[in-house]
């Protein structure tokens, strides 16, 4: 796999995995604010999503890369 494939295809699957790390562990507030959404999370914890996002896309990147380069799923060719 090429540089621009394998990025074309790290950026599609690390926003694949983002949306679904978004919903995991949303901690709600126990009393509501003035103003709030009942359903506005407390905290986020979005820089640990973004770590595990970014490891998670860069194994499933190497995975698809090594497996197209030793032709599990076909040639470059056929694609």
């Amino acid at each position: 796999m090429d540089v621009a494939g394998t990025l074309v295809t790290y950026v599609c699957v690390w926003w694949i995995v983002w949306y679904m790390a978004l919903p995991w562990r949303l901690k709600m507030p126990e009393t509501l604010e003035t103003g709030h959404a009942t359903s506005a999370p407390q905290k986020t914890f979005l820089g640990i999503k973004f770590i595990v996002t970014s490891l998670i896309a860069a194994v499933l990147t190497a995975l698809a890369a090594y497996a197209l380069d030793a032709g599990w799923l076909g040639t470059w060719e056929t694609l």
